[in-house]
């Protein structure tokens, strides 16, 4: 499930570049460098010709606190 509460899984990332990281929102260690860094690759990656076939993604490993809500308001900030 993603941020806005869809279904999003391996199926989505066929055939596909992607690039995870594995984060919880209550992380207060590397997970924020990591989000951050993650936002300026999207930045960097936004303009190339491949954009529509990468996915960057952001796996929770605390996915009991980490509702879609959570993530969503996390990406935001």
């Amino acid at each position: 499930m993603d941020q806005r509460g869809e279904r999003f899984g391996s199926e989505q990332l066929h055939d596909k570049v992607w690039i995870a990281t594995f984060i919880f929102t209550r992380c207060g260690a590397t997970c924020p460098a990591q989000t951050a860094r993650f936002g300026q690759l999207q930045s960097e990656l936004r303009d190339h010709p491949s954009w529509p076939d990468i996915h960057l993604v952001s796996v929770t490993v605390d996915p009991n606190y980490d509702t879609p809500g959570v993530l969503q308001a996390y990406a935001q900030d």
